[in-house]
């Protein structure tokens, strides 16, 4: 005897996932809240050194809180995050139609092959050419830690 089929289920019409499109939105987010970290800490900076100024923005910002309170029926904190997810959709789609034009468009190249290796003989090369060369390299990266001038040698 055979098993009956089991019937299929159709398949969601709406969005699909996208991890271009979710990256390009925690992206986004932690960009806001990098910027949102930094007001906050600049807020501080300003209120340790002008303790007056920082008293005025305040009473401005708790006034402008209550007005808007007043003029509205209330903005509960499920419908800020809601609207700030809706903006920060709009912008990962406008970002993703950007990048994609511009790959259209032929702005965005791509190396498929990797950067030929040049051979160097580290054997021929003295302690003093060695750090030369090192310096060299750590200044063409603009490697400012690195304790190694072109004119210091290695001995």
């Amino acid at each position: 005897m055979t098993t009956p089929e089991s019937p299929t289920r159709p398949l969601p019409t709406g969005r699909r996932f996208d991890l271009r499109a979710t990256a390009m939105f925690f992206g986004l987010a932690a960009v806001g809240l990098c910027v949102a970290g930094w007001a906050v800490r600049t807020a501080f900076d300003v209120a340790d050194r002008r303790p007056v100024w920082a008293v005025l923005l305040g009473s401005g910002a708790v006034l402008a809180v209550v007005l808007r309170r007043r003029r509205s029926s209330g903005l509960a904190g499920w419908a800020l995050a809601r609207r700030t997810t809706d903006v920060l959709e709009k912008a990962t789609a406008t970002a993703l139609e950007a990048l994609e034009e511009e790959a259209a468009a032929g702005c965005v190249t791509v190396v498929d092959e990797p950067l030929p290796a040049v051979a160097v003989d580290h054997a021929t090369l003295g302690p003093d050419r060695l750090g030369q060369a090192t310096a060299g390299l750590c200044c063409e990266r603009h490697d400012r830690g690195s304790d190694v001038g072109p004119e210091e040698s290695w001995r």
